[in-house]
């Protein structure tokens, strides 16, 4: 058996090129860059990160200077990194390519069939779900890109990468650093108000999630959610501008396209339409969730699947962590760690997800842009429900939110989650006892960076409080 390799971007041989952003993504571009023979010139503005390049052998130097960019072959630029940055200025201004590690992978392969999936929301769950469906149905993939391995941290593939399937979720910031590559299977779930601390307009946003269709041909297929406003509108667009556009929803009939619809699947995207029966899948219940299952079972069917084998494969289907995960129950309350959720377009899915129990909801973290405007339409959802008890709102946010929703249901600020875990159990064991289901939904609608690295060290914090106050009452 052949050793597994990784790959290297040849492309670049004997090549200057500046990389900026030394982490996990950056750090993979360099790797394949050095190991095609390109001569690497690397920055980070973190010292952390520039420790950890100096210790594999990165050269390091600043990127704003004359030297080394004018005799760069292109400025490769970590997804997190702003575009305003100086060095990409610097860039700019010496007229070189600014491209990120997506850009790199179609220049080395630009033959694979390339299935790019993005949205606001869902995007994460709807390409582990493909993944997972080019799994059970025995067909060879690499998954990753925003979720999981980066891009060029996957196997090398031969001859361009014919006959090769790559499945890539791709955020905003990935999108913006793409010139020429295409995707074979373009995907594209719903736009809500997101990232406004980076954009300077919702608008631009928007142009960000349509470059999934970026150099798109006749050949290409592109599968469009329609259950949101922002998103028919580019539904609309893009079957105007003459492109292949499969129409996907998890809440009504769309003719010509695949649904889901009372526990059914409808496939009319060949003018034929068929059901099958959706199985039941803990991990995938919910409005939205049928809009991904039927975004999935599009791509699916796109590289080749069989209707049947691609519906039963979703029975188990595990699910993402800290995305609406029961992490316990306790004196009666169960525990729900969504932590995942980093938008409030995302909690109004987690809290319309909640329609057995009341809930005593957990949300907080560092604003990404206006709070008036990031979350206008989660007030308008949230006012019209009865089930969401209380609101206990933790972080830097933890104040406007508590004032901003303080009309709808009781709500109060705190410092840190802790604090706020607390004052929800209580509240939620007394209705509990009172014989009422109650439910705990951390779903923050924020980012986790005003106190954790991530969403994810924020959701094991969630579960440790649970685990700990499992412990007490086992104890008592």
């Amino acid at each position: 058996m052949s050793a597994v390799s990784n790959i290297s971007l040849t492309l670049y041989r004997d090549k200057t090129v500046c990389l900026l952003g030394l982490g996990s993504s950056g750090l993979s571009c360099a790797r394949a860059l050095l190991r095609g023979g390109a001569l690497v010139y690397a920055w980070d503005d973190q010292p952390e990160a520039r420790n950890k390049a100096a210790a594999e052998g990165l050269t390091l130097t600043s990127l704003c200077d004359e030297e080394p960019m004018r005799d760069s072959a292109c400025l490769v630029v970590a997804p997190g990194v702003p575009l305003s940055h100086e060095a990409v200025l610097n860039a700019r201004f010496w007229n070189k390519p600014v491209v990120g590690d997506v850009e790199l992978l179609w220049e080395a392969y630009p033959k694979a069939r390339i299935v790019g999936i993005t949205g606001t929301n869902g995007k994460s769950t709807t390409t582990a779900l493909l993944g997972h469906l080019y799994r059970t149905c025995k067909r060879k993939v690499q998954v990753g890109g925003n979720l999981g391995l980066p891009v060029l941290s996957f196997e090398a593939m031969a001859n361009e990468g014919e006959g090769a399937d790559i499945v890539l979720e791709l955020s905003s910031f990935q999108l913006d650093l793409i010139d020429k590559a295409h995707f074979s299977i373009g995907v594209l779930l719903n736009i809500a108000a997101d990232h406004l601390d980076r954009y300077d307009s919702f608008s631009s946003y928007i142009e960000s999630k349509m470059r999934v269709a970026r150099n798109a041909s006749a050949e290409d297929l592109l599968v469009c959610g329609i259950d949101d406003v922002c998103a028919q509108r580019t539904f609309l667009s893009l079957t105007k501008a003459g492109l292949h556009v499969v129409p996907v929803s998890g809440a009504h009939a769309c003719p010509g396209g695949v649904w889901v619809e009372g526990g059914r699947l409808y496939d009319d995207s060949e003018q034929a339409c068929k059901d099958y029966a959706v199985p039941f899948c803990a991990s995938l219940q919910g409005m939205h969730n049928g809009q991904n299952i039927a975004a999935a079972y599009t791509a699916a069917r796109a590289a080749g699947m069989a209707s049947e084998s691609i519906v039963a494969s979703l029975a188990d289907f595990a699910g993402l962590a800290h995305r609406m995960r029961e992490t316990g129950v306790v004196a009666g309350v169960r525990y729900i760690d969504d932590s995942k959720s980093t938008n409030p377009h995302a909690a109004q899915h987690a809290l319309a997800s909640c329609t057995d129990s009341l809930v005593f909801w957990l949300a907080g973290g560092r604003l990404k842009g206006d709070l008036v405007c990031l979350f206008e339409e989660l007030l308008s959802f949230v006012s019209a429900q009865d089930r969401i008890d209380s609101g206990y709102f933790f972080g830097e946010s933890g104040n406007a939110l508590s004032a901003h929703f303080e009309a709808c249901f009781p709500s109060r600020p705190f410092v840190g989650l802790e604090q706020a875990f607390a004052a929800a159990t209580a509240r939620a064991q007394e209705a509990a006892a009172a014989g009422s289901p109650a439910l705990v939904l951390l779903s923050p609608a924020c980012s986790s960076h005003d106190t954790f690295a991530s969403y994810a060290e924020r959701g094991e914090h969630f579960s440790a409080l649970v685990s700990a106050l499992q412990a007490q009452g086992e104890a008592a």
